[in-house]
């Protein structure tokens, strides 16, 4: 990961947010913070430890303050060194790796060919032999104050394992190196090789020269069988400690400082700050200190050993995660320089770094990822987080398109229909607007736009407008997608977005138009010819075979009363002959549908029905009872009386269409308790065929007429709506 691009400062918290998200990245990034504040202290303790064995008998102090006053003059010194920077860093680890390495090959040279002799500190050297090597193979466990009782293999791996804890310094130190991106891999690799070998060869040197008890009761038999002075062996011992505890304290910094700067938690900003010309951490190098100089004082840290490998796998097991999903992405832009790995070799990293933490203890994994859970639930609901461009909209991508082309436009059956809308407005800051995503229950929501003129010469106007829309899609929480064409007239551009709104399956199957509004001072040639584009797309909608609401008097539509006190009435029209399931296919089956939407908002959707004076009351409203709640399972209003039949007095025979529409609103307005009503879907009329679009447009006004917000609804063939199947 680390050779994919540019690698700034942060290390294993930098890769892991870049990579999966601000969310993981950070709650990783405080507990990788923490394991190495903490595992400061842990360091200083061996320190101390080592110091205190080689000091005098004294009685002034006890051993604990003791341990205390060593550590805090070790701390101090590498509070000091980290301030100075990683040029003081890198100039002081140099020197102390030459005399660490140095006393490590005394060590085992000495166990090669030193003479088999009592050691000083009371051990038993009797020279090395493939035989002492083969019985100390296997383990030999015994009863130990240091375990709690009998020592087992996950206890002592534990108290063991801070000690390979280091991979990640060089990722850690990323900020101060001039090329981190093929520095640190390689650095890393290597040196990871290199303590790989020497590791077992120690091991392995130890287990040929001395017996078990030796082993296990004699911890200082290393500068006990050293040629010459034992104390070269000591200072190499001392500073493996001591450079432990810097690496860690210099690199938590730098993660903190990373991590302050990314402002991912409030009040944190300052510890961000850099200081001379390296961009020195050094207030978060003194948080740092502070944190462990704290754990210092608790005295014995072999109990909290267990937390901190705990935090360090679950980084290493994100760290591997992150990689994992940035390749099995398939994202053009993941081309790392090191090839050397596989999809699978980054898994089994996550899963063997899982089984290590509760292998090693139960509870502290357990308490490391509840501390991980909260910290990334904050993060989650933390607002205005920064978008770093992470694997997680490549995943999105890799599985919308997977799932979308497995989506079949013709094949999706009526009982998985639902309703995706595309809305044809000129201005989205209208109410319409907002109501309509409560109509796509689920579905997808289009905003519709043209913008009238040559592409090259609206181009700007449309991306303008675009951006607009979108803005305005945050602000009233729409998830909907802007599209705008451009095109030589309004209509023109509506009939592209007919044929090109949307992507394979997920295609609009309502399209939602407001009719042109006509005031006082509209003159009658700007009305005809609004009214001729308005007809015609209704022409067009039906020749798509696409579903279509006109959404009338939705200037007072006010959204904030969606709830059990809103009411929905659906009129059914003495035309719409409905006696039976099948009767309701098309335009009642599409009104009961959405009403049936807006009664899961928390409406409460009540039917009425307009029958001639010739018809049998009883009879039509058993029979729309039984389609209607027995059949169709829709819930109309909370009890049966919602469901009405109301007689029409009117002529039997159906009449032009501006007599219809107007005897059909005085029926409602005097039939339909329009008081406790907010919404009114009615059938779309039928134009008759020697109608004028002018004449159409006064027949709708005439319907519309003193009614609340109401949908014009007319289903123009294609999927079925709504289904009885199981």
């Amino acid at each position: 990961m680390i050779s994919n691009g540019t690698m700034k400062g942060g290390g294993t918290y930098f890769l892991i947010s870049r990579s999966v998200g601000p969310e993981l990245g950070g709650a990783i990034g405080v507990l990788f913070y923490l394991a190495y504040a903490v595992g400061t202290t842990f360091y200083i303790s061996g320190f101390a430890e080592g110091v205190i064995t080689f000091l005098p008998e004294q009685t002034i102090f006890s051993r604990y303050w003791l341990h205390v006053l060593v550590g805090t003059g070790a701390l101090l010194i590498v509070l000091t060194i980290s301030l100075i920077g990683a040029e003081g860093f890198t100039k002081v680890n140099v020197p102390l790796f030459v005399v660490q390495f140095s006393s490590i090959m005394l060590g085992i040279v000495s166990i090669y060919f030193q003479k088999p002799q009592v050691l000083p500190t009371g051990g038993n050297y009797t020279g090395w032999h493939l035989d002492r090597l083969e019985e100390n193979t296997f383990a030999h466990y015994h009863e130990d104050s240091e375990c709690g009782g009998a020592c087992t293999f996950p206890i002592v791996l534990g108290i063991l394992f801070p000690a390979v804890t280091g991979i990640m310094e060089g990722a850690n130190l990323s900020g101060d190196l001039e090329k981190p991106q093929k520095s640190i891999w390689k650095g890393t690799l290597i040196a990871i090789l290199i303590s790989f070998v020497l590791y077992v060869f120690l091991i392995l040197t130890l287990a040929g020269g001395f017996t078990n008890e030796t082993l296990r009761t004699d911890v200082h038999i290393f500068q006990g069988i050293a040629f010459g002075s034992q104390y070269l062996v000591v200072a190499g011992l001392l500073i493996s400690t001591f450079s432990s505890a810097l690496g860690a304290s210099f690199g938590g910094s730098r993660l903190l400082q990373a991590l302050a700067r990314d402002e991912l938690f409030p009040k944190t900003s300052w510890l961000g700050v850099g200081s001379g010309s390296g961009d020195e951490p050094r207030r978060a190098v003194l948080v740092t200190w502070a944190i462990s100089q704290a754990c210092l004082m608790i005295g014995k840290l072999d109990a909290i050993a267990p937390i901190i490998d705990a935090f360090f796998l679950l980084s290493y097991g994100f760290t591997n995660f992150a990689c994992f999903l940035v390749t099995i992405s398939g994202s053009p832009n993941w081309r790392p320089r090191f090839r050397y790995f596989t999809w699978w070799t980054s898994a089994l990293g996550v899963l063997l770094s899982i089984f290590m933490m509760f292998f090693l203890s139960v509870i502290f994994s357990l308490i490391s990822i509840a501390l991980f859970i909260a910290l990334f639930v904050y993060l989650v609901y933390r607002p205005d987080l920064s978008n770093w461009g992470d694997v997680r909209m490549a995943l999105v991508y890799h599985q919308v398109r997977k799932y979308l082309l497995q989506l079949s436009p013709t094949e999706q059956h009526g009982k998985l229909w639902r309703p995706s809308v595309m809305l044809l407005v000129r201005h989205v800051d209208r109410p319409v607007t907002v109501f309509c995503k409560y109509l796509k229950k689920g579905g997808i929501y289009i905003l519709g736009g043209v913008c009238v003129g040559a592409f090259d010469k609206v181009l700007d106007t449309v991306k303008a407008v675009e951006s607009d829309w979108r803005a305005i899609n945050i602000e009233h929480e729409l998830k909907a997608f802007p599209q705008i064409v451009s095109a030589p007239s309004i209509r023109e551009g509506y009939q592209n977005l007919l044929l090109s709104a949307g992507l394979g399956a997920m295609t609009p199957n309502i399209i939602v138009i407001e009719p042109p509004s006509r005031v006082a001072a509209t003159p009658q040639a700007v009305f005809a010819a609004e009214a001729d584009d308005f007809v015609g797309l209704l022409a067009d909608i039906a020749n798509v075979e696409k579903n279509v609401v006109v959404a009338c008097n939705f200037s007072a539509f006010d959204f904030t009363t969606l709830s059990e006190d809103y009411s929905v009435n659906i009129v059914i029209s003495r035309f719409q002959n409905i006696y039976s399931w099948k009767d309701f296919e098309g335009t009642p089956l599409l009104q009961l549908g959405l009403g049936n939407i807006m009664e899961g908002t928390g409406c409460d959707m009540k039917l009425v029905k307009f029958v001639s004076d010739q018809a049998d009351v009883l009879f039509e409203r058993e029979a729309l009872f039984d389609n209607v709640k027995r059949r169709g399972r829709f819930r109309v209003g909370k009890a049966g009386s919602q469901i009405s039949v109301v007689v029409d007095d009117g002529k039997p025979k159906r009449q032009p269409l501006i007599e219809e529409c107007i005897r059909a609103n005085k029926l409602i307005l005097r039939e339909v308790d329009l008081s406790s009503t907010n919404l009114l879907i009615l059938a779309l009329p039928e134009r008759d065929t020697n109608m004028t679009p002018t004449d159409y447009m006064k027949a709708l006004e005439f319907l519309i007429e003193e009614l609340p917000p109401t949908l014009l609804v007319a289903h123009n063939g294609g999927q079925q709506v709504m289904s009885t199947d199981m």
